[in-house]
Order: C-alpha cells, then sequence, then structure tokens
C-alpha cells in the first residue's frame, strides 16, 4: 500500500503528544486511542441503525481495513 498522506489532525496530534516525550510510546498513543474508539462507535452505530450482526460486521471491516490500520 502507499504511505497515506499526513492529514491536518493527525500533525497536530503528533505535535501535541510529543510536548511530553518524544518516546515511540507518546507518538502512537493518540492514533491508538483514536482507532480504538472509532471501532466501538462503529459498533454502537451499526447497531443502533440496524441490528447487533450489523455493528459487529461493521467494526471487523473497519478493524481490518488497510487504511486503518496503517495509523
Amino acid at each position: 500500500f502507499r504511505a497515506p498522506p499526513d492529514l491536518p489532525l493527525h500533525f497536530i496530534l503528533t505535535r501535541l503528544a510529543t510536548t511530553f516525550a518524544d518516546t515511540e510510546f507518546w507518538l502512537r498513543l493518540p492514533s491508538a486511542l483514536l482507532g480504538t474508539t472509532t471501532i466501538v462507535l462503529v459498533f454502537l452505530l451499526g447497531r443502533r441503525v440496524a441490528s447487533t450482526a450489523v455493528g459487529l460486521i461493521a467494526a471487523l471491516l473497519l478493524a481490518v481495513a488497510p487504511y486503518h490500520v496503517w495509523y
């Protein structure tokens, strides 16, 4: 896969994370938290709109999406 472009929000979150320390943990923390939260929100949205099965399938598809995993 090609490398995704540097998006403005990702750039800002990386800059904020590096104010604490310049370690790999702080650099990856915003992406990990937002990525995990997004999967949960997609599940809840799918469950509310259709059913629990739809929510699970949507969350699974997002969890294995290459662009989502990259970040």
